[in-house]
């Protein structure tokens, strides 16, 4: 699997992101995090993540199954308000076409 971790913006918050190529199940994932736990006492749960979105799991998907088209996961960026870097989505696809893992990425905007 890919990974590309950038901070940004979802709305007002500042937020964690990461994103990437799933090479064995051939689709891409996202999770948005905040950058800290508000309590250090309890898990923080994301503010989304692809493997948790109901959207993902219907049966018609197929190798969609659990996660995102590339089209989906610009889709989701736009719903959260994301900010992404320049070129993230491009290196998204270039991973897609040449089926890359192992990969990270780390982005400034």
């Amino acid at each position: 699997m890919t990974k590309h971790i950038f901070q940004s913006t979802a709305g007002e918050q500042h937020v964690t992101v990461d994103c990437g190529w799933d090479r064995p199940c051939h689709h891409s994932s996202l999770t948005v995090e905040l950058p800290e736990p508000q309590d250090e006492d309890e898990d923080q749960e994301p503010l989304y993540c692809s493997m948790y979105d109901p959207r993902t799991f219907g049966a018609d998907r197929g190798v969609l199954y659990g996660g995102l088209s590339l089209p989906e996961l610009q889709q989701r960026a736009q719903e959260l308000c994301l900010q992404l870097p320049d070129g993230l989505i491009e290196a998204l696809r270039r991973e897609g076409l040449e089926d890359v893992g192992n990969r990270i990425t780390h982005w400034a905007i």
